[in-house]
């Protein structure tokens, strides 16, 4: 691991505002990997969506429109993982950032990453491109492919996430992975 990569996400994690962390990309965007722009943009959704609140903040200025053209780049060139899409997208969706380019890059290129992905990358990017009202059916069949054969790993959360976001997505050329959730949901029915 890289130092300098190491010490940034520190500081990413550690900006107690919008402001701050904005700032922070302001200064640093031209600095980051692709671990530290995942975890600037799912922490500006996690710790600060509600800075989002006001329409005029939505539209991406400064270093967060840098990090969401790195972001970009890196995704054509194959840089990101399956876990950064994943956190990428949940983020600017749990913030309601504009960022239609974003998602669509995002859409195009986890199809061939899904089997790569776990549980919680699989639920998060269902759920983002859900809440993000955003056209993805060949990203959604191939989270439904990639589910079928880990849904035991899924947790409680994790279900119902997807369930929520593939019936608001309203998706429904996956009747395998309908199955397989409806069997996984009932096994642990009390937590529903």
């Amino acid at each position: 691991l890289n130092k300098p990569f190491i010490l940034l996400n520190q500081r990413i994690t550690r900006a107690r505002s919008a402001d701050e962390l904005l700032r922070l990309l302001d200064d640093e965007a031209d600095n980051m990997n692709d671990v530290n722009m995942s975890t600037a943009l799912h922490r500006l959704g996690k710790q600060f969506a509600p800075y989002f609140d006001d329409p005029k903040r939505r539209e991406p200025r400064g270093g967060l429109r840098k990090v969401l053209d790195l972001c970009e780049l890196g995704i054509a060139r194959g840089e990101l993982q399956p876990r950064s899409l994943a956190n990428v997208a949940w983020g600017l969706a749990k913030a309601g950032i504009i960022a239609t380019r974003l998602f669509a890059a995002v859409a195009r290129e986890f199809p061939y990453r899904a089997f790569e992905s776990g549980p919680q990358d699989l639920a998060n990017l269902a759920w983002a491109f859900a809440r993000a009202d955003v056209d993805a059916p060949d990203a959604f069949a191939a989270i439904a492919a990639a589910s079928i054969a880990i849904i035991p790993k899924f947790t409680d959360q994790h279900l119902s996430s997807t369930a929520w976001a593939f019936a608001t997505s309203e998706f429904v050329d996956a009747d395998e992975f309908y199955d397989s959730l409806a069997a996984a949901c009932a096994r642990r029915a009390s937590f529903f």
